[in-house]
């Protein structure tokens, strides 16, 4: 086969045939037989015995590896059932543009969730039809993908290869098995890319094809989050197609995809920025900081979402979004990719197509490069979809060259298959081990407490592990509405002989029912404990007012080695575990939520706290035990400062038990970081405990 120059704009050729006979016959993708080809759904029945086969594959088990269900898949698949019910969300908000969830700062993307209510109102809840719906748009996504590139080269083996390797590439198999929004990103992302490569050789394109294509990279961005800004890339991106006949398609396009995004501008006004919130919290843009000072971050943290080594050995280290066996891409797919941008170097650029594809790819780390957080698996989710397409014009490139090149193919080819197929084994050895990442022990829990009979059921949590949204999806499966639950707030005591359910272990002189992973279910005792909760990370000292929560510092790692103290959580006490690390080189503060004040008494708070056994200096921390007013209003505090050497050995602070304010009712602890020390320092909170002395 001759290779196509590449400066050459060929008449809408991407109309004309679909890949491998599944959705057409690629090597036909010549005008003179459009004619005369069936239709594209008579081409692809013979194929469909086929395709259900490999999607049974894909989908096999799908309800249990991953184990259990998530929160944040409870929470989605709740309000999909919820909305499939009455077309209320679990805040009983109708027909919600945006859906709100426990944490104030996020705000699920509709897209996914009504398409989940869809689902639902046909086959009713549960986790395997949530499930399922997420392996279909990822299975439908990669079959689509390789209908893209065999469009775009016009090579069978370039459609065939570039369908199997997204099916095999562990990075999008592991979310295509995930209720969370994003699973749906790649499909519509790949809609995208196919209504691009049908109109792009176009000299004009039509209304339709207009709306068409906006309207797709409108749902990109009510789709996941990264979309609101890698929507608005791609569109612009568009550009590398102008000519002086497509100026005025182009601008029409944009104007169109500006009106789809008016609704949720009008959301994020009336709803002061809480589609901002999110990017502010992860973040590491601040007020003050230059232009050279972000650059420096953002090209730092772009390089980490490159590294060789997580592509290819490691992977995400968030045991929730890959399970740690190899890296996220195949070999064979990368090798191919670098073959494809070899040949886009060497003259492919004049192509529009190829330069978008090169385009796309590096916006495609623009989002994730903006968060603190490195290769997050999530929101680089764009970055595989261009890879494995450029991925297919390294197989044009080698099939279509000479002997050696074909055999080179094969031999890729065959890596591709043999990877894959360790990939799955691998899956399927260790997937189903992460139980505690998704929530696995809490059935059980909540079995033993609906098992008693009691109603209703008080759902009690921990600031930072809102069980109850689990409370009231598995309560939808076995036919429970809210009315069968009652949530307490922080502060709350159940009463004596309540069965409570949730993630605080604080209960006081309770009765254990059921005690399992993050998840308790109890009855309640005469002196129930109201729990201390800890606010999970810590936040920058002036960032938000005394006693409430701000946006945390990112980039705490959870400390292996927090445990109880003998004896565990102390009758008319609390126990908090932060169990973080920290670097010392700037003020840091955590303040928790409060301690209801049940009886008279004395209170004294102990911790354990140490530096790292590589610091260089001595780093100060204050504990502080913060008495409050019936009205949370500030009554007066007890603090301890500490020097923490570096030996890195655990010291155990305390605060000598103090006499409470007769108008105290609450207490709260603060923990607090002086700066210092060298870049490099750590410092830990571990195991903090308020007592009761009577």
């Amino acid at each position: 086969m001759t290779e196509r120059d590449p400066s050459i704009e060929v008449p809408d050729q991407t109309e004309i045939a679909d890949p491998g006979g599944v959705a057409g016959d690629l090597a036909a993708s010549v005008p003179d037989r459009a004619t005369t080809a069936p239709a594209p759904w008579r081409r692809a029945l013979p194929w469909l015995p086929l395709l259900l086969g490999a999607f049974g594959l894909y989908a096999m088990a799908v309800d249990r590896n991953p184990p259990g269900f998530y929160l944040d898949e409870a929470s989605i698949s709740y309000n999909a059932y919820s909305i499939s019910f009455d077309g209320r969300d679990e805040h009983d908000v109708a027909w919600p543009l945006f859906f709100q969830t426990w944490d104030a700062s996020v705000a699920v993307n509709p897209v996914y969730v009504y398409l989940l209510a869809i689902v639902f109102k046909v086959f009713g809840p549960s986790i395997l039809a949530a499930r399922l719906l997420s392996a279909a748009v990822g299975f439908a996504a990669a079959v689509l993908l390789g209908v893209v590139a065999g469009r775009a080269t016009g090579n069978r083996w370039a459609a065939w290869l570039v369908a199997v390797s997204a099916l095999l590439t562990p990075w999008l198999f592991q979310v295509s098995h995930l209720v969370f929004e994003v699973a749906l990103f790649p499909l519509i992302l790949v809609m995208v890319l196919l209504m691009i490569g049908r109109m792009h050789a176009k000299p004009r394109w039509s209304p339709w094809e207009i709306g068409a294509l906006a309207g797709l990279l409108g749902l990109l961005t009510y789709t996941y989050t990264i979309g609101r800004l890698l929507g608005p890339l791609l569109a612009f991106g568009l550009i590398v197609f102008a000519s002086r006949s497509r100026a005025r398609s182009i601008a029409a396009t944009w104007m169109v995809f500006g009106l789809a995004l008016l609704p949720a501008l009008a959301f994020n006004l009336a709803n002061a920025g809480v589609l901002g919130a999110r990017a502010d919290l992860l973040g590491y843009i601040k007020p003050g900081m230059s232009v050279i000072d972000i650059s420096a971050q953002f090209l730092n943290h772009a390089l980490a979402n490159l590294d060789l080594r997580r592509l290819l050995l490691i992977g995400d280290s968030n045991i929730r979004h890959h399970v740690p066996v190899m890296g996220s891409v195949l070999a064979a797919t990368l090798i191919l990719a670098i073959v494809g941008l070899h040949r886009i170097l060497h003259g492919g650029w004049r192509d529009p197509w190829t330069r978008y594809v090169i385009y796309g790819l590096l916006a495609s780390l623009v989002p994730a490069s903006l968060t603190v957080d490195d290769f997050h698996t999530l929101r680089l989710i764009a970055f595989p979809i261009f890879l494995v397409l450029l991925a297919g014009l390294g197989v044009q490139r080698l099939a279509d060259g000479s002997a050696e090149h074909r055999l080179t193919l094969l031999g890729l080819v065959a890596l591709t298959i043999v990877q894959g197929v360790l990939f799955q084994v691998q899956f399927w050895r260790y997937g189903p081990d992460r139980g505690g990442a998704f929530d696995a022990a809490f059935p059980a829990v909540f079995d033993a407490a609906v098992a008693t009979g009691s109603s209703p059921i008080y759902l009690r949590d921990r600031g930072d592990l809102p069980g109850y949204i689990e409370a009231y999806w598995y309560g939808a499966l076995v036919g429970m509405d809210q009315s069968a639950f009652v949530r307490l707030r922080s502060d709350e005591v159940p009463p004596a002989g309540a069965v409570v359910l949730g993630t605080d272990k604080s209960c006081g002189s309770c009765q254990i029912i059921r005690d399992g992973g993050d998840y308790i279910a109890y009855r309640a005792g005469e002196s129930s404990a109201a729990g201390l909760i800890p606010n999970s990370d810590f936040e920058e000292v002036g960032a938000t007012p005394f006693r409430e929560f701000g946006a945390p510092i990112f980039g705490w790692l959870t400390s292996p080695n927090t445990a109880l103290l003998p004896g565990g959580a102390r009758s008319d006490g609390a126990h908090l575990v932060l169990g973080h690390i920290t670097d010392t080189t700037s003020t840091k503060q955590t303040t928790s939520t409060t301690i209801v004040i049940t009886s008279e008494a004395s209170l004294g708070l102990e911790a354990f706290v140490r530096a790292g056994r590589a610091n260089q200096a001595t780093v100060k921390i204050t504990l502080a035990l913060v008495e409050l007013n019936a009205d949370r209003e500030f009554v007066a505090w007890h603090t301890t400062t500490v020097d923490l050497t570096p030996t890195g050995a655990w010291q155990q602070e305390r605060i000598a038990p103090v006499e409470l304010n007769p108008d105290t009712a609450y207490v709260n602890v603060s923990c607090y970081l002086e700066p210092g020390g060298a870049p490099g320092d750590q410092a830990e909170f571990d195991d903090i405990v308020v007592d009761a002395v009577r």
